[in-house]
């Protein structure tokens, strides 16, 4: 079938003791239908459509491939997942790990493609990644770090200002990553932090600074913020193409280095402004995707609810079940080929963001009418116009 897969979402933010009562409808051809409910107790992250779209976005080179399963590392300290659900983010991250190391080349770095010539970018994405992923329990071989921190290394001290925003964003990140490894580079540190740099790069200040934290010099690192702008600049023209970049990929970055610093208190603006992107259902791309669930993921993870997430449910004609959880957000497959109603009531003190997620393949000749963004006007005229 050549039609590509529709989303549907219907959402509903539930005042503390209301219901909300909705239905769900299969969208699409019976075998391909899903439906998820999705609560949570902060602003909507959208994580159900969201990973959906990287899981199964049909191109594999470096930044795909890390992007499909980076955000997976972090979804347990967003919500709580059944051992189905766990395994099979463990099987993902594994074959994006497998899958990586024919990206890296003999010296240590990656390609955008295996075999092709080193990227910058991906060689900083990817090993983010395999980082963060061995901290985590996952099998890194040593042998694939340590050429991957032999190439950052090289890199970084060779490194000469071009006055370009992308680069310095390239060379922030990569020294964040060598200082994440244990092996920062001081030097190339202070060379960064003393040049006259560009104003615009904003994203790039703050990796630094927080490259200065990790290593233990956290006076250095507020002095790098204290004046330092939270919200990105837009990129012109091509400068992105690098770093893959845009304004919103950014903020994201910015709200990681606020996260590791520990200064959440000056965020509440960039999550409200990730949130919103998030939650709609605008397109954005997968190293926007990634790197605002993993932003969003960092600032959540670490923090404990004083108030867990209560509420009660019920599908169809069986019985209420009460749910308690101590994560922010709460997911429920539903049986996506039987269509059922659905009623939720918040038992808590707080709001409940609820959202109901489906998606399916139409059949031919069976699509769906509908507008995302896009206005389509047609006019037939004859002959004589």
């Amino acid at each position: 079938n050549a039609n590509p897969r529709e989303t549907f979402v219907a959402q509903k933010t539930i005042e503390k003791g209301e219901n909300w009562s909705t239905v769900y409808k299969p969208l699409g051809m019976t075998g391909s239908n899903n439906a998820v409910v999705e609560l949570s107790s902060i602003p909507p992250l959208n994580l159900g459509k969201r990973l959906k779209y990287l899981i199964r976005y049909p191109y594999g080179c470096v930044e795909q491939t890390t992007s499909s399963v980076f955000p997976q590392l972090y979804l347990s300290s967003l919500m709580d997942l059944n051992q189905t659900k766990q395994e099979k983010i463990d099987k993902n991250i594994k074959a994006g790990i497998q899958r990586l190391y024919q990206f890296q080349n003999a010296g240590g770095g990656l390609a955008y493609w295996p075999g092709g010539k080193d990227n910058d970018w991906g060689s900083n994405y990817a090993g983010h990644f395999m980082l963060e992923a061995k901290k985590l329990g996952y099998n890194v071989q040593d042998n694939f770090i340590n050429k991957w921190i032999q190439f950052q290394t090289k890199k970084a001290q060779k490194w000469t200002s071009k006055g370009n925003t992308s680069e310095d964003l390239i060379q922030a990140y990569r020294l964040y990553l060598l200082a994440l490894a244990g092996k920062p580079d001081l030097g190339s540190m202070n060379r960064l932090r003393l040049k006259q740099g560009d104003k615009d790069a904003i994203a790039a200040r703050w990796y630094l600074a927080a490259s200065y934290f990790i290593v233990g010099q956290s006076k250095v690192a507020e002095g790098m913020v204290a004046q330092a702008q939270l919200e990105a600049l837009p990129y012109s023209g091509n400068n992105g193409a690098k770093t893959f970049g845009s304004k919103f990929r950014d903020q994201a970055l910015i709200l990681q280095a606020l996260s590791t610093m520990n200064q959440r208190d000056k965020a509440q603006q960039i999550v409200g402004q990730i949130s919103q992107r998030l939650a709609a259902d605008t397109w954005l791309n997968t190293q926007e995707t990634a790197q605002a669930l993993i932003a969003m993921s960092k600032y959540v993870g670490p923090k404990k609810s004083n108030q867990p997430l209560t509420f009660e449910y019920k599908i169809a004609d069986g019985m209420w079940q009460k749910v308690s959880s101590t994560k922010p957000i709460w997911q429920l497959d539903l049986a996506g080929e039987q269509a059922s109603s659905l009623i939720l009531k918040n038992s808590s003190n707080q709001l409940v963001f609820a959202r109901l997620i489906s998606d399916g393949i139409p059949a031919v000749m069976n699509e769906t009418e509908s507008a995302n963004g896009l206005e389509l006007s047609v006019s037939y005229t004859d002959m004589n116009g």
